[in-house]
């Protein structure tokens, strides 16, 4: 898919001014810049009705969805706008709660059911664990790059990961966002963060083979990353709700839940996937 026409951008914007009010349904947070800049990614497209509109964002085999309705009965307009496609069709609602979870249930009514939900949990005063051995720890090298989106995409699942492009991983690992333990001659686990110039940091990606679980090596690619950003006292991190053991592995670290959510929905015309299905943690 590519834009119907130069100019998209702006006349969303001009939609969006015109329908703004407290019914106003949205789960974008585009700034016009970004729209503009979306507009002219090859794949990328915007489609805009009479009460509705929609950015359509095609990502590896999904087609991510971000609407603006006029109000909660203009949401009925989004099956015509968005395409017939092969592709799973993804709208993410991040919110606060309880506007989340009614942001979702009212695009239940529309053709899409609740696939995962992730909860935000924060941290102020990160632990520094000054005993930890973490002499098997570094930094992460473009070299890696390939075998590093091999193993997210084998490890996670591809509606709820976000998964980087390898530009962007090797952009990733150039600015030391990503660490990694190596066992055998192969990657065993990798650690990746968004921080770099940023009061609050976002813990993104813990990954460990299942060979090497229950060795703490998460743990000790946390405690580098920390060790070796000692400006950074604040993290944010997104874990599956269902997922309890992380949950605590994370409180136990100083992690509480500051009532941020994302809704991640899946059409229901996308076959093959159970509607009562909650799919695993991917932070």
């Amino acid at each position: 898919m590519e834009l119907e026409e130069r100019g998209q951008a702006e006349r969303l914007f001009a939609f969006i001014r015109a329908i703004k009010s407290n019914k106003m349904r949205t789960n974008a947070m585009f700034t016009k810049k970004q729209l503009e800049e979306l507009e002219h990614a090859s794949g990328a497209s915007i489609v805009i009705g009479q009460d509705s509109a929609v950015v359509l964002l095609p990502d590896s085999d999904l087609l991510r969805v971000y609407y603006y309705a006029r109000d909660e009965q203009a949401l009925q307009e989004l099956a015509k706008l968005i395409p017939s496609t092969n592709l799973k069709v993804v709208c993410d609602i991040v919110a606060k709660e309880p506007q989340g979870l009614s942001l979702s249930e009212e695009l239940s009514q529309y053709g899409f059911f609740c696939y995962a939900k992730f909860i935000r949990m924060t941290c102020k005063a990160i632990h520094r664990d000054p005993d930890i051995n973490i002499s098997d720890v570094e930094f992460a090298r473009v070299t890696d790059a390939e075998e590093i989106l091999e193993l997210l995409h084998h490890e996670f699942d591809s509606v709820t990961a976000h998964f980087p492009s390898l530009a962007k991983v090797r952009k990733m690992i150039e600015d030391g966002e990503v660490v990694v333990i190596r066992r055998d001659g192969r990657i065993a686990g990798l650690t990746s963060f968004d921080s770099n110039n940023k009061k609050v940091a976002c813990l993104g990606y813990v990954v460990v083979r299942g060979e090497y679980r229950k060795q703490h090596l998460g743990h000790k690619m946390w405690q580098y990353k920390i060790q070796n950003s000692p400006h950074n006292e604040q993290f944010y991190l997104w874990v599956n709700a269902r997922c309890r053991g992380p949950i605590a592995y994370h409180e136990r670290n100083g992690f509480i839940q500051d009532g941020a959510v994302d809704y991640i929905m899946l059409r229901s015309d996308n076959d093959g996937y159970d509607h009562e299905h909650i799919t695993g943690d991917s932070a």
